[in-house]
Parts: structure tokens; C-alpha cells; sequence
């Protein structure tokens, strides 16, 4: 188990309950993407050459992991430090319905997100971000504006009038933050290569973009770890619940110039998430649907990626009084 996590066969988050011959079929799939010992050449490659598999059969899925494998060379410099600007938009929906009819609501809401990251990821995580949040209900527009320090383990935050830090492990889970900007920044493991259905790739100019088509298989395994915790709350009181989650459509793409590096990326997801909840009385639906648009535009990546960080002498702390690090 612990060799195949370090392979990056295996990511424990992914699995839920017994071990079953669809996670093992996952696995080999993703398996015939990685080096060979020694490198040189990926195990599909391998079979192909010495004749185990026949080339023209297995051509879908060697294009399949040789785009892969690109864009996984192309965010290796991305994984170290990333500098971007980011432009997001989102439209969310929710109906709620009572068996009583108690509770009927349908709301829609507008959220958009543009600012700036800039975060080192190969030591030491530190981080540097700008960004306005804006959000439109019911007619009305309410915008934020914040900006997010993260530096030798505290957090710091400049929102409005206000300034403060707290240790970096309150309110946020870091680490899976720090993951999802490797992710979106093009880090990709091979444990995520049965979560797509195809990758298209197209030349346009001297660049390449390579776009990834995420099947159903992701949103089933959000379904498995939420189901999880329903089954633990139908055992520990009498609501039984049942949720489905389907992110169909959703599509990432990654452009790279001429070298290979990686310039830009873009994500359009589209979640629907239905869940009912019943007791021996009463029952209520719940519906959520987001569709999401992100463009990120990388400026530097690697150790090219320099943050120069503010005095953070004046910033309160949530224990109370001020003395935060010194301006690097």
C-alpha cells in the first residue's frame, strides 16, 4: 500500500469502504502510464514494443496517456511556485421543497472571482493573494475585497479596515488548498487518469492546448465519501438520506507553448447535486447546481515566482495585540 501511494498509484481519498476489482482495475489503468523502472519509456510502451500488446488496438489509450504525460511535464515548473491571474464566474441555484410544504424555495445567485495568486509549493508553503469577490441576489450586488498572506505558518488577512493573523492551521485546510493550486496549475497525478474520458489535443499557433473531458466517475467518488457520512447519520438517528451528484459536461484545458510550458488553464465544470432527506413523518429535497467557468494566466512559474510580502507589524492577532514577521 505505502509503495503504491508513493508511486502515485494510489490516493486513499479516493477509495472508500472495501477495496473492489473497480479500484484495482483503476489502478492497472493507471499503471500502464508510468515510467518503467530505470525510465525511458511508460509501461504501455513497454508491452507495445515487446509485442505483448498489439500497437493499432491499444492507439486510443497510448494517445490518451502521451497527451497526459505531456501536461504533466508541462506543470512540473508549476508545481514548484506559481504566479497567476485569476478570472472566475459562477451561477448557483438552489430549490428546497418540503413534503409539507413548509419550505419552498428557488434562489439563483451570480458570484464572480478575479485577483491574483502567487504561491511557492516546493518548500516552505508561501503565498501572496489579491482578490474582489462579487455577488449578485435577489437584484442586489455586494463586492469584497480581500487580501490573503501566508508566510513562515501564519496566516495573515487585509479585509477592508480590518487587519489581522492567526496560525495557519485554523479555518483552512493548507495542504488540500495547496493541492488544488498544483492541480490547477497543471500538477496531475497518475491517480487521476481514470477520471477522464478523453483529452483532445489542438494546435493553435505555436501553442498547444490540451483539453481534458472529466467522465462521471469523480463525481461518484464525492458521491461514495458523502454517502459515507449520510449512512453514519442514519445509523446514529432516524433521517435517512440520499444524495446524487453528477459533474457531466465538465471540461479542463491547459494551453502550452512551443517548449512546453504551460501559459494558461481553464476549467468549466458543472455540478448538480440532489439529496433527499426523510423521516417517518416528513421528507425535504434539496438541489444545487453551480456551473463554473475559471481562467487562470500564468505569468511565472518555478523559481522564478518571488513574493515580496508587507509589513506585518500592525496586523492584530486573534489572541490579541499586534507583532507580526517582519517585511521580507
Amino acid at each position: 500500500l505505502a509503495g503504491a501511494m508513493g508511486l502515485g498509484l494510489l490516493d486513499t481519498s479516493l477509495f472508500t469502504g472495501k477495496f473492489l476489482r473497480d479500484d484495482l482495475a483503476a489502478m492497472t489503468y493507471q499503471a500502464l502510464g508510468m515510467d518503467m523502472k530505470g525510465g525511458g519509456t511508460y509501461l504501455l510502451a513497454s508491452l507495445i514494443e515487446s509485442g505483448a500488446v498489439d500497437a493499432e488496438a491499444a492507439r486510443p489509450t497510448t494517445e490518451k496517456i502521451e497527451a497526459y504525460r505531456a501536461l504533466q511535464a508541462s506543470g512540473a515548473a508549476a508545481a514548484q511556485g506559481l504566479d497567476a491571474d485569476i478570472d472566475a464566474n459562477m451561477s448557483i441555484g438552489l430549490v428546497l421543497k418540503a413534503s409539507d410544504a413548509s419550505v419552498n424555495m428557488d434562489e439563483q445567485a451570480a458570484v464572480s472571482v478575479k485577483g491574483s495568486i502567487q504561491a511557492i509549493l516546493d518548500q516552505d508553503f508561501q503565498m501572496a493573494m489579491d482578490m474582489t469577490v462579487s455577488m449578485k441576489a435577489d437584484g442586489v450586488t455586494e463586492e469584497e475585497k480581500g487580501q490573503y498572506w501566508l508566510k513562515d505558518g501564519v496566516m495573515y488577512v487585509r479585509s477592508g479596515e480590518e487587519a489581522y493573523q492567526m496560525p495557519m492551521n485554523m479555518g483552512m485546510d493548507w495542504e488540500d488548498f495547496k493541492t488544488l493550486l498544483e492541480q490547477s496549475a497543471g500538477k496531475v497525478s497518475p491517480a487521476m487518469l481514470p477520471f477522464v474520458d478523453s483529452i483532445a489535443v489542438q494546435t493553435s499557433g505555436e501553442n498547444t492546448v490540451c483539453t481534458l473531458k472529466l467522465n462521471d466517475a469523480f463525481a461518484s467518488v464525492v458521491d461514495g465519501l458523502t454517502a459515507s457520512v449520510l449512512d453514519v447519520m442514519s445509523v446514529e438517528s432516524d433521517i435517512q438520506a440520499d444524495l446524487d451528484i453528477s459533474m457531466e459536461g465538465s471540461t479542463i484545458s491547459y494551453t502550452m507553448d512551443k517548449d512546453g510550458a504551460l501559459k494558461s488553464a481553464r476549467a468549466d465544470l458543472t455540478l448538480k447535486v440532489e439529496m433527499t432527506a426523510s423521516d417517518s413523518e416528513e421528507s425535504m429535497t434539496a438541489v444545487l447546481t453551480a456551473d463554473m467557468d475559471m481562467d487562470m494566466t500564468i505569468k511565472a512559474t518555478g523559481k522564478d515566482v518571488k513574493i515580496t510580502f508587507p509589513d506585518f507589524s500592525g496586523f492584530e492577532s486573534l489572541y490579541g495585540g499586534t507583532g507580526g514577521v517582519e517585511a521580507a
